[in-house]
């Protein structure tokens, strides 16, 4: 991903009708799936914020409940650092267009929208995932 199509990314959920909305991201370092549980107002190339007059901190517009309850141990999974590329800002840009743009999947629902982040396949292979 790119400044472009981060920004692409945005447009698709300003414009679009959506269920839910899944980011995955490479994570070098992740030693297993990091479910994100929020995203920062930080840009990612240039410095600033994402948007100017945004909340600091959003969380995630999906269920944790759900995973909580479908997990073994989902405190393992959960992660609050979406980093500081473009992972954070694509997922920021999506949560506060969701918001912005009251994108509801039903009456007083807001859609929900996860990003993980998936480790490489010498740190966690496919049958384990």
């Amino acid at each position: 991903v790119n400044e472009v199509g981060v920004l692409e990314a945005q447009e698709f959920v300003e414009l679009e009708a959506w269920d839910a909305i899944v980011h995955l991201g490479f994570e070098d370092e992740a030693k297993g799936l990091k479910l994100e549980t929020m995203a920062a107002n930080v840009r990612a190339l240039k410095r600033g914020r994402v948007v100017v007059g945004g909340p600091q901190l959003l969380p995630t517009t999906g269920d944790l409940g759900a995973v909580a309850l479908n997990t073994q141990n989902p405190h393992e999974l959960w992660s609050r650092d979406a980093g500081d590329f473009f992972c954070n800002e694509i997922y920021y840009r999506t949560l506060f267009s969701i918001r912005e743009h009251r994108r509801l999947r039903c009456p007083g629902a807001l859609i929900p929208s996860i990003f993980i982040h998936v480790p490489p396949l010498h740190k966690m292979p496919l049958q384990e995932s």
